[in-house]
């Protein structure tokens, strides 16, 4: 299961359909505010919002399950791994993608910035995602969704919740100046397992210079696990 970044919708992922293996089912979460779900609002809890994908996802499947999120979806896919557990269902391994750990995002204060700002402040935002916030009809909308995404994330705390008993990778970017490699010990109390972490080349938005390699190395550390 992934989850997009801030803003992002389940698009992000559209071209890891062609990258899984056979044996890979490929689901992402969409969340409110955006494309199908654009008439819902955005999330403001995330905690909710991870609670809700666990209950659809125990009530859906009983296959082994992995959580992969990059960014602001990194929080969000702990918070489901949160849920799946107090369900009796933990996953089987958790993907931190380029994310602190849950509850360190109060530095980030999207009220202190306009929209052209905080457009600007978004590392991983592709060509084609800046001409669409730069659209004057669809900008706005998008800019609203990102800005509420950032309040949210920003003001999450994760409550009192018991060590997963999941793995939990963290994948770094080298030049990534909002996570480094230094920064994954802080998801060690989310698990009773040894946290590990992989180190890519690039910046924030790794994620979309070398999608074919992420694949690899998660369905990789997936086999791991589950053999």
């Amino acid at each position: 299961m992934c989850f997009p970044h801030a803003g992002g919708s389940a698009g992000a992922y559209r071209h890891w359909s062609r990258l899984v293996s056979p044996e890979t089912e490929l689901c992402v979460a969409q969340y409110p505010g955006r494309q199908e779900r654009f008439s819902e609002q955005a999330p403001s809890d995330l905690s909710a919002l991870g609670a809700a994908v666990a209950a659809a996802l125990h009530a859906e499947t009983s296959l082994p399950t992995v959580l992969f999120g990059h960014s602001m979806g990194a929080t969000i896919a702990a918070e489901t791994a949160f849920g799946l557990h107090a369900l009796g269902d933990p996953p089987a391994l958790l993907v931190a993608s380029a994310s602190r750990a849950p509850g360190l995002h109060g530095d980030l204060d999207p009220t202190d910035h306009d929209d052209n700002e905080l457009i600007g402040r978004m590392p991983y935002l592709s060509d084609d995602d800046r001409r669409a916030y730069a659209d004057p009809d669809l900008g706005p909308l998008l800019t609203a969704v990102l800005r509420s995404d950032l309040l949210a994330l920003s003001g999450h705390r994760t409550g009192a919740v018991p060590p997963l008993p999941t793995p939990v990778v963290c994948v770094a970017a080298a030049d990534d100046p909002h996570f480094g490699a230094d920064d994954a010990g802080d998801w060690q109390r989310f698990t009773e397992q040894p946290i590990r972490t992989i180190v890519f080349g690039g910046g924030h938005s790794y994620l979309s210079r070398e999608p074919g390699a992420v694949v690899a190395a998660v369905e990789d550390l997936a086999r791991e696990v589950l053999r």
